[in-house]
């Protein structure tokens, strides 16, 4: 029996150094470069979600300026679609 108790006092008087070592180093703060990673990543997050409601909140193409019919041929922009000779 004298061995657990032995091993018992080591073991708090471990525990006690643990404790105080923690209490003299203190609270240890978050580094700014790994608060501004978290902000960054948090609003990429942000961003995709809102795309992603944006697309499936969005109505259905209904054919309106900018899509051709299926017979015509796809319009091009301002310069688009004529070939260069």
């Amino acid at each position: 029996m004298s061995e657990q108790s032995e091993g018992q006092v080591s073991d708090t008087t471990a525990t006690d150094e643990l404790a105080s070592l923690l209490v003299k180093r203190g609270k240890k703060g978050r580094a700014r470069s790994t608060s501004i990673l978290i902000g960054v990543l948090l609003l990429l997050l942000g961003v995709f979600i809102g795309i992603g409601l944006g697309r499936a909140t969005a109505p259905a193409s209904d054919g309106g300026p900018g899509t051709s019919q299926p017979g015509e041929p796809p319009r091009g922009g301002p310069f688009g679609g004529r070939a260069r000779r």
